[in-house]
């Protein structure tokens, strides 16, 4: 009976230490998510805000240091809508266009439109800048 319990406590520190080692992986894993910030002086419009922090945003994923799943070769932003102003900051949307470095890249889920010349069109968002931060 000892026996079948040393065997039995064994096992489950064995399995203790795969499930840790599981969790630590995974933790390790996580994506880093790149959040820009832009300065604004003056009097800017707030339309050209939101283009020059969204510009500033895709073209960091066109830059070789981004893992090649996360990378853009090009972006076009359509259209921004700007929905709110207040002197703290801008809530709008954008609808944006993306060709990815690969067909099973990351841009490719969510809302859009996959089209045959590795472009994925018409994606959309809705953003707040507030204090240099996207929320």
């Amino acid at each position: 009976m000892r026996r079948k319990i040393f065997l039995l406590s064994i096992i489950g520190v064995f399995l203790s230490l795969l499930v840790f080692a599981a969790c630590d992986k995974n933790s390790n894993t996580e994506k880093k998510v790149y959040k820009p910030s832009i300065t604004v002086e003056g009097n800017v419009k707030s339309e050209e805000i939101a283009r020059t922090f969204l510009e500033k945003y895709f073209k960091h994923y066109m830059e070789n240091t981004v893992p090649i799943e996360e990378r853009l070769k090009d972006f076009r932003i359509d259209r921004i809508d700007i929905k709110e102003e207040s002197p703290n900051g801008i809530y709008f949307t954008v609808s944006f266009s993306v060709k990815p470095s690969i067909s099973n890249s990351d841009w490719m889920a969510g809302n859009g439109v996959i089209k045959e010349n590795g472009w994925k069109r018409n994606s959309g968002l809705l953003l707040s800048k507030k204090k240099g931060i996207l929320i």
